[in-house]
């Protein structure tokens, strides 16, 4: 029997050993299976999270990396909506985003440079209604200026159209201003006629030219398409070859008449009988003297004031009924601010222009001409540089070219053989939209254009005030 209760104990025992077997296993897979089930869902909100530092690191990128730093700006600019649903039109707020640091380079937007490309949609959406092609409009200037804590982009703009077109380019040009741009005023110029300025926010932040000419009027040389002017140095030596140049050019061109030269009155009375430009080419010391001679009664930048009149009011004796004056040679001269005042101070009493054919870049003539009053060109391009016909036309192309992107262009050549001869050619095949124009045409044009923005400039000025 005391087996059987051995027995009986030892099965007791072990159906209570397998239970507690059974037991902690169960506990065990439960715990794991809780333990994993806890850990997928920690993972799968971890997932969905942001990355951590992510907000840090897009704020970094705008900071400290310029490239991310202007793409942002730049997209910022393209999304810019304008006047529409949602956007303030005069203050140029644009509508907040759920996250204001994805978007903060727009809040960041300056409303006043908004308002600015306002103008700019306006003042196009204007010629549009007007049935003006942007075409007629040529910027002159764009500036960029600061006025206290404004940074902004002012423009000069001139619009070539008949005064009926540009009366109606203004009446549009106000009316969308006043439904877009609240802020913004146009305001004629009185002391410039034909000039308009938009003022936001009382800053002028754009000038309009109106330079269609009046009924009946005669156009102005700037205006009636592109010009070249032609030049022609060191004349007086050959009759034959000044009298080819007048009859080719019809009479449009500027003879340049070296004094002392054997021809120089012939020449000058055969240039006036066709009704072309006379200049003095004046000789003056070039860097290089002696080895460069710039010829007799040169002027030179060690001689004594009254010197310098004195040659220079014998060398106009011998060239008479000139309009102007520009240098022969001259490199060293025309740098030398003393010696040039005096030159243009005598022109400015005889009423002659000065052409300053830039035979050194360091030439202070057209600058301290337009200080002393005295009307001034400069020259764009010599022609013959190499006395080769087909670089010569190509010279020509180039002045072509020049001509149509800023309306004129100033050539100087010489009466070379060469030379004449590709003028022959390129005026015999040139395109019909580029014309010669007289010099003396073209400085009063540029001059009194010139006079016209320094008025507007005045009256700007004083008005900011």
């Amino acid at each position: 029997m005391g087996k059987q209760k051995g027995g009986k104990k030892s099965g007791s025992g072990g159906r209570k050993g397998s239970t507690g077997l059974l037991s902690r296993i169960g506990l065990s897979s439960l715990l794991l299976g809780t333990a994993v089930f806890l850990t997928a869902v920690s993972l799968l909100v971890a997932l969905s999270l942001p990355p951590r530092g992510s907000q840090e690191h897009r704020a970094v990128s705008r900071t400290e990396d310029p490239k991310a730093g202007e793409v942002s700006q730049t997209q910022g600019e393209r999304d810019d909506p304008g006047p529409s649903k949602g956007v303030d039109s005069r203050k140029g707020n644009v509508p907040a985003s759920p996250d204001s640091q994805d978007r903060d380079y727009e809040e960041r937007r300056d409303p006043f440079r908004q308002g600015v490309e306002r103008i700019d949609l306006a003042l196009v959406q204007s010629l549009a209604n007007s049935g003006v092609d942007l075409d007629k409009l040529r910027h002159v200037r764009i500036d960029y200026r600061k006025k206290g804590q404004k940074d902004y982009r002012f423009q000069e703009v001139e619009l070539h159209v008949p005064p009926q077109k540009g009366r109606r380019v203004v009446q549009e040009l106000e009316g969308f201003l006043r439904e877009h741009v609240s802020d913004a005023v146009l305001e004629s110029l009185p002391q410039a006629p034909g000039n308009w300025q938009i003022r936001l926010k009382d800053v002028v932040t754009h000038r309009i030219v109106l330079n269609g000419a009046d009924d009946g009027e005669e156009p102005s040389e700037l205006d009636d398409g592109p010009r070249i002017a032609l030049v022609m140095d060191d004349m007086g030596n050959s009759l034959p070859r000044a009298k080819e140049l007048l009859r080719l050019s019809g009479g449009e061109i500027a003879l340049s008449v070296l004094p002392s030269s054997p021809y120089s009155v012939e020449v000058t009375r055969a240039a006036r009988n066709r009704g072309a430009d006379v200049l003095l080419h004046l000789p003056m010391e070039p860097k290089g003297y002696p080895e460069s001679d710039p010829g007799p009664r040169a002027l030179f930048v060690n001689m004594e004031q009254e010197r310098i009149r004195s040659l220079l009011r014998r060398n106009m004796k011998e060239v008479p009924g000139l309009v102007g004056v520009n240098n022969h040679m001259g490199s060293r001269f025309t740098a030398a601010r003393s010696p040039m005042r005096e030159v243009l101070t005598v022109l400015r009493r005889r009423d002659l222009f000065y052409m300053d054919s830039l035979t050194n870049p360091d030439s202070v003539g057209a600058e301290l001409a337009s200080r002393l009053g005295v009307q001034a060109i400069k020259r764009d391009l010599f022609l013959d540089n190499k006395k080769n016909v087909e670089s010569i036309r190509y010279q020509l192309r180039k002045a072509e070219h020049l001509a149509r992107e800023c309306g004129n262009a100033v050539v100087i050549g010489h009466p070379y053989p060469e030379t004449i001869e590709a003028l022959r050619q390129w005026l015999a095949d040139k395109d019909g939209d580029v014309r010669l124009c007289r010099l003396s045409r073209l400085v009063r044009a540029q001059n009194d254009l010139q006079a016209t923005r320094r008025k507007a400039d005045e009256t700007a000025d004083s008005g900011d005030n």
